[in-house]
């Protein structure tokens, strides 16, 4: 039995938060992964034009700036329990299929959950 060069990207990766820049890298990843477009405009609307908190956008990079993984929240008012509080919806997660399987998502969520901490949001969820 021969073995088999792997064909998987071994570059080192950044996690990092959002940055100015990002968005169309952002959107090229979203087309690969779903297979339809996201708009310069939806994405904006849904992550930058937010009035209830800045961005909560978290991503993975290549060294050249490529987004390969993506995990956003959107902050809003929410009734919890009777009383109101900030919660977060978690929208859009996904990881490149090149480098899927090797726990970039639950790494960017645990960077998230510090700036959900940091923003005072009790409650964070997802469909």
């Amino acid at each position: 039995m021969t073995a088999v060069a792997s064909r998987l990207p071994v570059e080192p990766i950044t996690l990092r938060s959002y940055q100015p820049g990002d968005e169309a890298s952002i959107c090229e990843l979203y087309r690969t992964v779903f297979g339809r477009p996201l708009t310069l405009a939806q994405w904006r609307w849904r992550h930058l034009d937010n009035p209830y908190s800045r961005p909560m956008v978290h991503v993975a990079v290549e060294p050249d700036g490529r987004v390969i993984a993506h995990f956003a929240l959107v902050s809003a008012p929410l009734r919890c329990g009777g009383s109101r509080t900030r919660g977060a919806l978690s929208i859009q997660s996904m990881v490149h299929p090149a480098w899927q399987r090797r726990g970039l998502l639950s790494r960017l969520a645990h960077n998230a959950e510090r700036q959900l901490k940091e923003e005072g949001v009790q409650v964070a969820y997802a469909f």
